[in-house]
């Protein structure tokens, strides 16, 4: 671990483009010829950093997997919401026929991941979590929460309509 400011040899290169988490920074990292004391080493072992970071890796994707069910909980939650408040002739658009097979797909894409991520939890809990399902769950949850809160979109984009 060492302290960048002022280091010699070091340089912060482009911010990156993401798809995600744009609040969260990305930059290339350039560490050409920097020296760090033995007594700023981190894990206890030398050049083992890499193996260090990968065992992190099925925790961290657990963590995205969380994320994303709340994503899709709180989209669903509001989205219902919204269909129930909106209001078009005087009614709830809610008490219009909105078909939909997203009525039946969101919440019940939601309830899967839930519990699946749920089992992840577990698994971490337990020391259990091995990187295969790890990596399911950071794919499948993510690719589904897109899946749910484009649907949640149409939804409300139907109800606006009505």
């Amino acid at each position: 671990m060492v302290e960048t400011e002022n280091l010699k040899g070091f340089r912060v290169g482009r911010i990156l483009d993401k798809m995600g988490m744009k609040s969260q920074d990305t930059s290339e990292l350039f560490f050409e010829g920097v020296r760090v004391s033995a007594a700023n080493l981190l894990g206890g072992t030398e050049g083992q950093g890499f193996y260090q970071l990968m065992g992190d890796l099925p925790y961290e994707r657990a963590l995205i997997a969380v994320s994303g069910v709340a994503a899709m909980e709180g989209g669903l939650a509001e989205t219902i919401r919204y269909v129930k408040d909106r209001k078009a002739f005087g009614k709830p658009s809610l008490n219009f026929r909105i078909r939909s097979s997203s009525w039946r797909n969101s919440p019940t894409k939601t309830h899967i991941a839930r519990l699946f991520v749920d089992d992840v939890i577990g698994k971490v809990v337990a020391g259990t979590l091995d990187t295969v399902t790890a990596s399911m769950a950071k794919y499948w949850v993510t690719d589904t929460q897109q899946e749910v809160l484009d649907e949640c979109v149409a939804i409300a984009t139907v109800a606006t309509v009505i």
